[in-house]
């Protein structure tokens, strides 16, 4: 009944659902005009049997007819004809009943199923065919009825009823258009108040993210500028302490120190501006604080939690991570229309994580190409960030960033570089750092190891190209005497073949002189926090060069196999047990491997020793790894 009732009495704009109406109503017209014949004939007699049989012919034919997708169209006019036929049959089946002509009427008003003008006239113009026809032509031998006297008077009548129903349908159709405009406005009207609310929601997301990041754009200006006049007002000072002891200063000298002592105070106010730690809850807070924030302007849940125990972190750290969770909202609101976002901070030893997801229903593509600024930021903090985006179920963004620890005493880097600008450049850029001391800048590389023997410094960072002494030899020496120092080879040149020799000789760390130089500093100290400063460029280098060492290592291993295949009359499939039972596996597994049965395995094996002259699967082995058939690190054990 529930299909019945959804695919015939609704939706009848649709063509197919008015061919299953015609079906439904031909069908239970059917059965009432065969309960009607049963009662003036015999079940078995010629009369039922011919109408039964045409009925239930017409109807199987119309319910295949249906179900050709190519018909749809033209199943009304196919189905009216069978109808039209039918009476016919009726009219002459039943010529002693004058009502049966009414069935013509009846199939004139199934027409009205469709409101189809054109369907109205077709069938009343062959049923007014047939009247005149069978008025004029066979009136004696069976349609008494049609008497060519009064023979006007039906076909006048099934002309007006014709007439009637074609104007019928060209009114429904009218109003069927003007009903159908009338959902269509109205169906607009509730998309334009939906898109209306998205833009208001969107407009009030945009207005909160152009606060928030006016807000961390003053900050990260402030802490610039902040830095900035502080290294200033400290090389001023450095300057007024040097002209006190200069000769015929004295007169200067009571100014200078209290200049000096003024701009030490300025300076250490400075630092409070500046770089420097926030507290412990600062960034946790101010997190939650931006969260409440959007979620009262959006409606939008945004969930904030924590993990471990809460520690300083760097203002840059702070920065960096607000920035990725309003940037995450923003995209999660507006591009991939998410209704709940998450924000779980992790405290772990040396490193802080922060995880991001919402339900999103779309990736976001846009939004994702908007994060590169905070992915380059990230990589600035020698930090990671990921992004997954999973359509229907949501993004992710994971931001781990390196947490520099304090330290009781200042670095100690050791320059080595035959560029005297290069020296003088980065003892420039590692000098203004408070925690970072250069020990020494030296041109050649046994200097740099004589240096480092007797001076010990905390990292070396030098070119690969010196004079006196090959670059890598330098570090292999260092390492070799001082295995604690840190090295990092620092140079223009980004070649695989200097990048793996170095890793190799014990370089903890590869950068390029294009890097930005604010990055160095950072770089030194993360690296003697633990980490490491190879960069994905430099990975990707190195994994490339391995994968094609392991590809010409098979294709060459693939050749000279082939040639002693062919010396040997060995073929593919004993090389193929060969290679398993070199891997240690017994002959039922080596049969289930190769689809085989235990015993041809073993056939086949006969035929190996005997082609290799072993007398058994360990000769056997030990041969086809001599002769470079079976790889030496796939033998079994």
């Amino acid at each position: 009944m529930n299909w019945i009732k959804n695919h015939c009495f609704r939706h009848l704009e649709r063509e197919k659902h008015r061919n299953h109406l015609l079906l439904f109503v031909v069908g239970l017209t059917y059965a009432l005009a065969e309960a009607n014949v049963l009662i003036n004939h015999e079940p078995l007699s010629r009369e039922h049997l011919i109408f039964f049989g045409a009925s239930a012919s017409i109807f199987s034919l119309g319910l295949v007819l249906n179900r050709i997708e190519r018909l749809e169209g033209a199943f009304k006019y196919i189905m009216m004809t069978l109808l039209l036929l039918h009476a016919m049959n009726q009219a002459v089946l039943f010529r002693e009943l004058p009502a049966v002509y009414q069935v013509f009427y009846f199939n004139l008003a199934l027409t009205l199923i469709y409101l189809n003008g054109r369907l109205t006239l077709y069938v009343g113009a062959i049923s007014l065919l047939f009247t005149a026809v069978a008025g004029a032509a066979f009136h004696r031998t069976g349609f008494h009825y049609l008497e060519p006297s009064t023979i006007n008077i039906p076909i006048g009548i099934l002309a007006e009823t014709t007439l009637v129903l074609w104007a019928s349908s060209k009114i429904g159709t009218s109003y069927a258009i003007i009903v159908e405009t009338k959902d269509r406005l109205a169906r607009l009207l509730r998309e334009n108040e939906t898109q209306l609310r998205i833009i208001e929601r969107q407009n009030k997301v945009l207005e909160t993210y152009a606060r928030q990041v006016e807000t961390l754009a003053k900050r990260e200006e402030r802490g610039r500028i902040g830095a900035s006049l502080r290294q200033e007002l400290k090389q001023l000072a450095r300057a007024a302490r040097e002209k006190q002891g200069e000769p015929g200063q004295e007169s200067l000298e009571n100014a200078a120190v209290r200049i000096w002592k003024d701009i030490d105070d300025v300076v250490e106010r400075l630092a409070g501006v500046e770089e420097g730690f926030v507290s412990q809850d600062g960034l946790e807070a101010e997190l939650r604080e931006r969260a409440v924030g959007f979620q009262e302007t959006t409606g939008m849940e945004v969930a904030v939690r924590a993990e471990g125990e809460p520690y300083a972190l760097p203002r840059s750290h702070n920065v960096t991570l607000l920035r990725a969770l309003q940037d995450f909202m923003i995209g999660a609101a507006m591009d991939r229309q998410a209704s709940d976002v998450e924000a779980a901070l992790e405290y772990r030893s040396g490193v802080v994580r922060l995880t991001l997801t919402d339900n999103g229903g779309k990736p976001g593509e846009g939004r994702m190409e908007a994060a590169e600024p905070l992915h380059k930021k990230c990589t600035e903090l020698n930090g990671t960030f990921d992004i997954k985006s999973f359509r229907g179920k949501g993004s992710v963004w994971d931001i781990t960033l390196p947490v520099p620890q304090e330290r009781a005493n200042r670095i100690a880097v050791l320059l080595v570089d035959p560029d005297p600008f290069v020296r003088e450049s980065v003892a420039l850029i590692l000098g203004e750092e408070d925690d970072i001391v250069i020990a020494g800048a030296l041109d050649g590389g046994p200097e740099a190891v004589d240096y480092c023997r007797r001076e010990r410094p905390d990292v070396v960072l030098m070119e690969v190209n010196l004079p006196g002494m090959d670059g890598i030899e330098v570090m292999r020496s260092i390492k070799t005497a001082n295995p604690g120092i840190q090295i990092i080879l620092f140079t223009h040149r980004h070649e695989v073949g200097i990048v793996a020799e170095a890793v190799e000789a014990g370089a903890d760390a590869y950068l390029l002189k294009s890097m930005n130089p604010r990055n160095l500093a950072a770089s030194v100290r993360h690296l003697m926090d633990g980490g490491t400063l190879l960069s994905r460029q430099t990975t990707a280098m190195l994994a490339s060069q391995v994968l094609r060492g392991a590809q010409l290592e098979r294709l060459e291993r693939k050749y000279v196999s082939q040639a002693v295949m062919k010396e040997y009359g060995l073929k593919e499939k004993e090389l193929q047990i060969l290679e398993l039972l070199a891997k240690g596996k017994k002959y039922r597994e080596i049969a289930s491997s190769l689809f085989l049965s235990e015993g041809t395995v073993r056939n086949y094996l006969s035929g190996i020793y005997a082609k290799l002259n072993a007398e058994d699967r360990d000769q056997a082995v030990e041969k086809a790894v001599r002769l470079g058939l079976v790889p030496h690190q796939e033998q079994a054990g």
